[in-house]
């Protein structure tokens, strides 16, 4: 019998029994960063709207207890190196989605559907960097 290929979504491997996304750990969001955005920035529209939706989810879901971490005394001094990893990692995400959503290639590009992804990522970054201290250019990231 031929065995069917796995479903795989962006946060197909990461929800719970209910279908609520899980939050994925500082230490794995801080190296599926880096890669979610250059394919963001491929030339393929496809790719880069998954990526930026991969993107969009994984803040929304992650960030709140990685903001958590940050702001508690009691977090363990590894735990919390690795969330501010994270936080200088999504600056830098920050400053590539601005360049995207103000990119005049990718408006010219774009069937519709990446450019109010990249505004929506935009947001939910400025937020995120906003809600850490880091205000919306991420300053104050060494």
């Amino acid at each position: 019998a031929e065995l069917a290929p796995p479903r795989c979504s962006a946060v197909d491997t990461s929800t719970s029994a209910h279908g609520v996304a899980r939050p994925l750990a500082p230490a794995t969001l801080s190296m599926l960063l880096p890669l979610a955005q250059r394919l963001a920035q491929a030339d393929s529209e496809a790719h880069a709207i998954v990526a930026v939706r991969f993107l969009l989810v994984a803040v929304q879901v992650s960030w709140p207890p990685i903001a958590h971490a940050l702001r508690s005394v009691g977090t363990p001094q590894l735990h919390y190196h690795e969330c501010e990893e994270v936080v200088r990692r999504l600056a830098s995400l920050a400053v590539g989605v601005r360049a995207m959503t103000n990119s005049v290639r990718m408006t010219r590009r774009s069937n519709g559907q990446l450019a109010p992804l990249c505004r929506k990522l935009k947001a939910a970054l400025e937020e995120a960097l906003a809600g850490a201290g880091r205000g919306a250019a991420g300053r104050g990231v060494p």
